[in-house]
């Protein structure tokens, strides 16, 4: 199957957007991260959402859709594989309703389907151990959707590409696509409807998911972005290969079809992480993990990381042609973060374990203000994160010696010089290892800023 990604554009500035219910230092230290890590690797175009408890949410964007068209939070984005937290919140729904029960069997709707085992329970379909191939695997599926990629698939087509079983249900884990293309198809006959009707009936429209679609079946009245793939060789506009998104999101169906907005998507993981979409018994299933290693484990259409910057997350990425996303929720904090791209280049662990690692732990080290003291406002420093320099801009001339010092975030003292207190002053910080550290300028005493940043190389 041709994959597709990114043009890059190199230390590309892009528009602002936040909202005002977040403090203006805050907003503005997520987005300097955001522009930051995206220009560190290479992202075409992002759209960010952050809500904070307590504090409101931040939309940030970084890039662009395709020459001149920046991209804006607006856009709807594909989530992919984020989908399947979409269904396993639908189904514990359901059976909280008593429409269904996760120790149902499979075989109750679908019958006599070559390679699917009538005795796989729904349980075992939204926690990957049903042992079922995934259809996305056959080189017979990538072959299909090659050969005409204007298509608009049905559910029931995609059962023709399900190969043998890798394992006996319920003794092993493997993730599967099939496992959530089968949960979408119970869904439906469960509740006698389509699935996009379904999920918009039972799940969008009561939690208020306005930005939210199920695609192709329902058409985003938001701008989709353009994307960008990787073709083996280099970035490829999707146009080329005559691609458009109806034919590969139709074949994704109940394993990836939703799109949203990242504001949109962040508010549903805020809703479901904090009981306002399923019960606390159906959490507690939710969160029912199998180990898959000594960190990481996977629930109900979700990823439960035992240590991310110290935290317990639960989490779910999204990769298809074109766009990859990664989105969390801190079960401490309560903070919920959606990144969305329009590319495929940058993998679901650079998303997850560089970008969206550094904007929560900004999150765990909120800025109350950048700026302290009389004379604060006429000085700037910037970048942040930063690499090999600080750079502080002095915009009014100050009469008294200024000085800088650097400390490591138990207070020790790293670097520390005198500075000409106009224009713009260069700090070298190449010796200083990845992490946190305290920005101290001084003047007579008093202590004009002091604040944190990030060395990120």
């Amino acid at each position: 199957m041709k994959k597709v990604c990114l043009l890059v554009l190199s230390f590309l500035f892009c528009m602002n957007e936040t909202n005002s219910q977040i403090n203006p230092d805050y907003a503005a230290r997520l987005q300097v991260v955001l522009d930051s890590m995206c220009n560190k690797y290479s992202i075409k175009g992002a759209s960010a959402a952050i809500i904070v408890p307590g504090k409101g949410i931040w939309t940030g964007v970084h890039g662009l859709s395709y020459a001149g068209v920046p991209i804006n939070s607006g856009m709807a984005f594909p989530l992919n594989s984020n989908t399947k937290t979409y269904i396993a919140a639908l189904m514990l729904k359901l059976q909280e309703d008593g429409a269904l029960q996760l120790s149902d069997t499979i075989g109750t709707w679908i019958h006599n389907k070559t390679n699917i085992n009538g005795q796989i329970t729904i349980r075992q379909l939204l926690n990957h151990t049903s042992g079922l191939y995934s259809y996305t695997d056959s080189a017979a599926f990538s072959d299909s959707l090659n050969a005409d990629y204007s298509r608009i698939w049905q559910p029931y087509e995609m059962l023709s590409f399900i190969g043998p079983p890798l394992f006996a249900p319920g003794t092993s884990w493997s993730y599967s696509n099939t496992n959530y293309l089968l949960a979408g198809m119970i869904i439906s006959q469960v509740c006698g409807m389509p699935i996009e009707q379904a999920v918009r009936s039972k799940l969008f429209n009561p939690q208020g998911l306005s930005q939210t679609w199920y695609y192709p079946q329902e058409r985003p009245t938001a701008v989709i972005p353009h994307f960008w793939f990787y073709d083996g060789v280099g970035v490829t506009d999707g146009l080329v290969y005559g691609y458009t998104p109806e034919a590969f999101y139709s074949a994704a169906s109940s394993a990836g079809a939703i799109f949203s907005t990242a504001s949109d998507n962040a508010l549903f993981w805020q809703k479901l992480s904090s009981g306002q979409i399923i019960n606390s018994t159906s959490m507690a299933q939710w969160r029912q993990m199998v180990t898959l290693n000594s960190n990481i484990g996977y629930g109900l259409g979700v990823f439960r990381y035992r240590n991310f910057n110290g935290h317990v997350i639960y989490e779910h990425g999204g990769t298809g042609a074109g766009a990859i996303n990664e989105n969390l929720v801190d079960s401490a904090t309560g903070v919920c973060i959606s990144l969305l791209t329009n590319q495929d280049s940058a993998d679901n662990n650079i998303l997850l374990n560089q970008v969206i690692r550094v904007l929560h732990k900004v999150t765990l080290n909120a800025p109350t203000e950048v700026y302290a003291g009389n004379y604060a406002p006429s000085i700037k420093w910037y970048p942040n994160p930063a690499q090999d320099e600080l750079h502080i801009s002095f915009r009014q001339n100050l009469t008294s010696m200024v000085h800088y010092s650097i400390a490591d975030m138990s207070g020790r003292e790293i670097l520390t010089r005198n500075l000409l207190p106009a224009d713009v002053q260069t700090i070298s910080i190449e010796t200083l290892k990845n992490g946190y550290y305290v920005l101290n300028i001084i003047s007579d005493g008093n202590i004009l800023v002091s604040d944190r940043f990030i060395v990120w190389k």
